[in-house]
């Protein structure tokens, strides 16, 4: 897993800091880093819009296989 980049306070204020765009781009170059999006160029236009359900469970479910991953044990 890649490492830890910003705290959950620096994410949420993206909005308020920065009206251009940049931070969201910074964002979704993370997430494509850490694989939870795929690399695709479309990715950059549809920052303003919001995502699909599936988006998000998709998101969601890469993030708890990391967290939780099915196969680990600890022995």
């Amino acid at each position: 897993m890649g490492q830890h980049v910003g705290s959950v306070d620096s994410f949420r204020s993206v909005d308020s800091v920065d009206s251009g765009g940049s931070a969201r781009m910074e964002l979704l170059r993370l997430a494509i880093r850490e694989g939870l999006v795929e690399k695709d160029p479309s990715w950059k236009d549809a920052l303003e819009e919001p995502l699909p359900a599936w988006v998000v469970l998709d998101i969601a479910l890469k993030l708890l296989e990391r967290v939780d991953p099915p196969s680990e044990t600890y022995d």
